[in-house]
């Protein structure tokens, strides 16, 4: 998209082709309008481009906030599971060393 945008900049605005009297016949009353909508039709697709590119951008930040909520919900329906099917002390000692675990694997890909 860009650089259809920079091609028709760099034919709309090449002064030398536009404002030369002996390469060019057709009259700047018909130039300085063609250059105009040349330039607000610039304007107008690159608004669209910014609008969609910010709708995606919403998007994906709200699938992403309702899969966070989803897997912090997972996990505390697997935690009740678990307080469910063994002792107390000892669903407790496995969910600390499984996060212990955990924060040791994390800490050493981070190094």
């Amino acid at each position: 998209m860009s650089t259809f945008l920079s091609f028709i900049f760099r034919k709309t605005f090449d002064l030398n082709v536009i404002f030369s009297p002996f390469r060019n016949n057709i009259p700047l009353t018909i130039i300085g309008p063609l250059v105009i909508l040349h330039f607000a039709l610039a304007i107008l697709l690159h608004g669209r481009q910014v609008e969609w590119t910010a709708r995606l951008d919403f998007l994906w930040n709200h699938q992403a906030n309702e899969e966070k909520f989803d897997m912090v919900e997972l996990q505390e329906s697997n935690k009740r599971i678990l307080f469910n099917l063994l002792p107390s002390h000892v669903a407790t000692h496995f969910l600390d060393n499984q996060f212990r675990n955990n924060m040791v694997r994390i800490f050493v890909v981070n190094l």
